[in-house]
């Protein structure tokens, strides 16, 4: 009986453990009780009774050990501070076993947050810190991230802690820190993704875990401020670097892409100056790009270049357009739109309805990101053409007019 008592009392602790709830345990409660031998009494009649009092009470004591509880328990009318708690409490207080183990599975359910509290206290930044990801880089008060869960070369998963908000610019999909916890987990189930989410933080308090409500506030000032902007040809870093992606020619044909000089502020004030090949887009703000990255200053929005030939021809990047002018697969006098973010999407659908054209064709990355949002195009423009044949086994239309210029190269040094 003894054996059968213990054995019993093991599985309680296995299974309050990895299952969490009091259900389990609310099912034995009559026969842990019928098992429980005068009730805490300080005198039993036979050893047999004795030796299986010993056995609960080490079982109780190995359950408080587990788990190691830092909060007061009511219970018979009494407050027991359960991290002090001992078997001597226990008899004391005549508290039986099966109260001691559910009191504890409900104060250990109780410290579990709730999917609000997850969303109105997490920092986006310590859950992706706790799970192994690190920032790339920290612009004012947002950080960019590479997407964790897809192949992502340039860091397009953008953090805000101060709003617990996060967008995918490669996917044109955010949410908050729940929806991004569902993609790194891989799954559509909430309950599971909330109580591993309480699991990382092992199941503490809700007070004690680092807080949007004790952020201090960011400086919210722009950290760049673009100086001044120079026609091509001024610069010879920046011309180099149009010339190195093979569509040098094509910018200054344009008109659009012109030098532009910045400097960029960091917290404490200090400015650096730096420049690059950049173009306004509709909202006014700059997109700038040069050797060693890209940057969005001021307002990220589409550029929509209006033609008169009734075409509409859609890019993912500004350099992707030039390459599509140099092999002459489009032209300037054709409607051609810089989305500079596939999030933007949806508004270049709406903005191409409202011009009726007579051919659409897009020329967006391979890839994921591609691929869904080719999906999405299609939905609204059946007939579209999708161009990414001409440039297959490439992950952009520019990556192979780059190759193309590399092989060309080496050809002319045979």
């Amino acid at each position: 009986m003894g054996i059968s008592i213990a054995l019993l009392g093991i599985s309680i602790i296995v299974v309050g453990y990895l299952d969490n709830t009091v259900g389990y345990l609310d099912r034995i409660v009559g026969y842990l009780d019928r098992c429980w031998v005068s009730r805490w009494s300080s005198h039993y009649k036979t050893s047999k009774e004795r030796f299986k009092r010993g056995l609960l009470l080490g079982i109780a004591s190995i359950y408080i050990l587990l788990y190691k509880e830092n909060n007061l328990i009511h219970t018979k009318g009494k407050l027991i501070r359960s991290n002090t708690l001992k078997v001597t409490t226990l008899i004391n207080n005549k508290v039986s076993l099966c109260e001691y183990l559910i009191v504890v599975a409900f104060e250990r359910e109780r410290k579990k947050m709730n999917i609000s509290e997850i969303k109105d206290t997490v920092l986006i930044s310590d859950f992706l810190a706790k799970e192994g990801f690190t920032p790339v880089r920290q612009t004012g008060g947002q950080l960019a991230y590479r997407a964790p869960y897809r192949a992502d070369g340039d860091p397009s998963l953008v953090v805000n802690d101060k709003k617990g908000m996060w967008y995918d610019h490669g996917e044109g999909v955010g949410g908050k820190i729940i929806d991004l916890a569902m993609k790194i987990y891989n799954t559509k189930d909430v309950e599971f993704t909330v109580g591993r989410i309480n699991k990382l933080y092992g199941n503490v308090p809700v007070e004690q875990i680092p807080s949007r409500s004790n952020l201090v506030a960011r400086d919210e000032r722009k950290p760049h401020e673009i100086i001044k902007t120079k026609p091509l040809g001024n610069n010879f870093a920046i011309t180099s670097y149009l010339d190195s992606r093979g569509v040098l020619e094509e910018a200054i044909k344009s008109k659009r892409i012109v030098e532009v000089y910045y400097d960029h502020i960091n917290d404490a004030g200090d400015r650096k100056r730096y420049f690059g090949a950049g173009w306004k887009n509709d909202a006014d703000g700059y997109d700038v790009r040069s050797k060693y990255g890209k940057i969005c200053i001021d307002t990220k929005d589409m550029l929509f270049m209006t033609g008169t030939s009734g075409r509409t021809n859609v890019f993912e990047g500004m350099m992707n357009f030039l390459s599509a002018v140099k092999e002459k697969s489009v032209n300037f006098k054709d409607t051609n739109i810089v989305l500079n973010t596939l999030s933007l999407s949806t508004r270049a659908i709406s903005k191409i309805k409202q011009n009726s054209p007579l051919e659409i064709n897009l020329f967006l990355d391979n890839g994921q990101g591609g691929d869904k949002f080719t999906r999405m195009f299609s939905e609204h423009f059946p007939s579209l053409n999708d161009k990414r044949h001409i440039y297959e086994g490439f992950s952009d239309y520019n990556d192979k007019v780059m190759a193309d210029l590399e092989k060309k190269t080496i050809g002319h040094k045979l």
